[in-house]
This record gives structure tokens, sequence and C-alpha cells, in this order.
């Protein structure tokens, strides 16, 4: 019976943290972190600023935990599109389709995860944990990179995140292009942009190892 009742408390326990977690997240995809505040956090989530304190440090706590939230999802449209089989240029393509996917889907969330997360004042088991979830997405372009660098499609002497973090960082320009409505202005379909720039960032790196085995 003991047991019982305490896993009941516990359930409950979490359901009220997932109750301001997501009135939370609600507040800040709508004012952002610097204009979102634990008052608007209470209203959002018909609780009393003091309520909040039972669970969380304060406003910091909370953006760092949606984000954890937000990273979890991000990782699961990556972790599909790293399962579909095909070669190198393949797998690159459905990885750079599911970040867009992503972003499409959960846009406003999506922004949040650019934040400095080193200004936050944050537990060190959480800051390690952001750090963690953050190394991760770039893992899955890795990966791909170290497999391309076996089969011999990309050179062996470069840096496997630098690759990573190359194709990753022009991902975000053109998402940022992209809301801006630059595209739209010049009629160009964004995703097939985005397939040619993978395409000319594909050959690149094999028109280098060509000039290098010269």
């Amino acid at each position: 019976m003991t047991t019982f009742f305490a896993k009941q408390k516990e359930t409950e326990r979490q359901h009220r943290i997932d109750h301001i977690l997501e009135a939370a997240k609600t507040v800040f995809m709508e004012k952002g972190y610097k204009n979102a505040t634990l008052r608007k956090i209470a209203l959002k989530a018909q609780i009393t600023t003091g309520a909040i304190y039972v669970y969380f440090s304060g406003k910091d706590e909370l953006y760092a935990e949606v984000c954890k939230q937000i990273f979890h999802l991000m990782n699961s449209y990556l972790d599909k599109a790293s399962k579909v089989d095909g070669d190198i240029k393949q797998r690159i393509m459905s990885m750079a389709m599911a970040i867009l996917r992503f972003e499409k889907d959960h846009h406003d969330a999506a922004d949040m995860l650019a934040a400095n997360f080193s200004i936050l004042n944050l537990p060190d088991k959480l800051s390690e944990e952001l750090s963690e979830l953050g190394s991760q997405t770039t893992y899955y372009i890795t990966r791909i990179i170290i497999d391309g660098k076996k089969e011999g499609f990309f050179p062996p002497d470069k840096d496997d995140v630098r690759l990573a973090l190359s194709l990753w960082s022009s991902l975000e320009g053109f998402l940022y292009m992209n809301d801006y409505g630059i595209f739209d202005k010049y009629d160009i379909d964004f995703e097939e942009l985005v397939k040619d720039h993978i395409n000319y960032f594909i050959c690149g790196i094999q028109q280098y190892k060509e000039e290098e085995n010269a």
C-alpha cells in the first residue's frame, strides 16, 4: 500500500513538472528568453510563482529543461534519418532534409536552441547534459563523415567534426535566410536549393581529394 501511494505521489509530482514545463515552453517561444518571466509562466500554468520554485530554481533552469526536451525531439529526427539505407551522399542528404523538417515542424522551438547556454546560471549537471545533447546532434553527421572516410569518399586527413560543423553551419545559414523570406523574394525553391548545396559540398570535397592525390 505504501508503495502504491509513493508511486501515485511521484506520478502527480511529474505531472505538475510537465505542466509547468509546457507552460514555460509556450511563454519562452512567444516572448523569448529575455522577456519571459516566472510570473508570466505561472499565469500560463495557472499556478502561483511560488509553486514553480518548488520544482525549479528559477527562469534559467526552466529554460534549460525546456531546451533539453527540444534537443531530444530534434535528435529523434536525426536518429531516424541516420538509419536510412544508401550511399554516403544519400545519407548526408537524408540528414540535411531531417534538419529542415525539424525546423519546419518546430520552428519556434528550434529557435530556442540558438541560446548561449554558457550565460545561464545552471547546476553543473544540467549544463553538462545540455552540452552532451548539443554534441549528439553533431555526432549524427560526424558518424557519416567517418564512414565516408573508411569508404574513401572523404579525404582521410580532414577532421571529422570540422567537416560536420562546416555542413551544419551552412544549413543553419540557409534556414536563417529562409526565415527572412530571401528565397521567396527570388522565387527560389528552398528545399531544392539546399539539395543543390549538399551536392556542391560533396563535389568540393571530392575535388579536393582528387587534387591531393594528383
